[in-house]
């Protein structure tokens, strides 16, 4: 492999510089085998753009520890082209290992491999804009027998009354089974769901949310995912105004 500076000195370079005004170290190589890959000094904490490219293959990049299989971080196409690039944040100070092999595979050739020190994450927004509070309505309910079915799965359906303007958030909880939860136009029931959702209220419970584009009666279906499961469960509704852009004074027409 072919290095621009020695390993010493590289070492030296990225355990000791400034993180403020840091230079970007740069190597070249050339691609055999992933035991040649580039062995960097990193510190815990410090945020690192490390980037892979060549003219002769399309690179894929991954980070290692020395003697570890684990794959800590890996990108393939998101530098330009198919050049791989990736942010990482060691977890403790010491050497790890920047592996460059080709997609797949197929190819080989000469490479280069740049690392640059980040500058930290800004500081997450803590303030929100503003407070509202959701009135949500509950409903309890069983699922059983005597429910209407829809291939093979029984459900309930709950009527809720949207103003123009509003969004519908549902949360749908059950212990007993699968729960999914799906919205209609109450004259559309028996096509497809306007919204639905499985598991993202957490286990397997679901939570949607749906913004219709005119306002109107919908029906919010409580189901389940497998066939034939009945059991209680949770349905709460809510509903929020969404909020409206000012208009763009740009945008505004001119009157003749």
């Amino acid at each position: 492999m072919r290095l621009s500076i020695s390993l010493a000195a590289m070492a030296a370079c990225l355990a000791f510089a400034a993180p403020a005004h840091a230079q970007a170290q740069t190597y070249r190589g050339s691609l055999t085998l992933c035991q040649n890959g580039q062995t960097l000094q990193l510190r815990a904490g410090q945020r690192y753009v490390i980037s892979a490219s060549s003219d002769s293959f399309d690179t894929v990049l991954r980070i290692f520890r020395p003697g570890a299989s684990d794959v800590l971080a890996m990108d393939d196409d998101s530098g330009d082209g198919t050049n791989s690039r990736l942010t990482f944040t060691p977890p403790e100070s010491g050497r790890y290992i920047a592996c460059v092999v080709a997609y797949a595979g197929a190819g080989t050739g000469d490479y280069t491999l740049t690392v640059e020190q980040a500058g930290p994450l800004p500081r997450p927004i803590a303030r929100p804009t503003r407070t509202e509070t959701a009135n949500w309505q509950v409903f309890e309910g069983n699922l059983d027998e005597g429910d209407a079915e829809e291939n093979g799965t029984r459900f309930d359906d709950y009527l809720v009354t949207l103003p123009a303007g509003h969004r519908l958030i549902a949360s749908l909880d059950s212990t007993d089974f699968d729960a999914v939860a799906k919205i209609y136009r109450a004259d559309q029931r028996a096509g497809e769901p306007l919204a639905s959702d499985d598991d993202s209220g957490g286990e397997l419970n679901a939570l949607v949310a749906f913004a219709p584009d005119e306002a109107g009666d919908y029906v919010v279906r409580v189901t389940s995912y497998a066939g034939g499961s009945t059991g209680a469960y949770r349905l709460s509704v809510t509903q929020q105004a969404i909020p409206q852009r000012p208009a763009d004074s740009s945008d505004a027409g001119i009157a003749e």
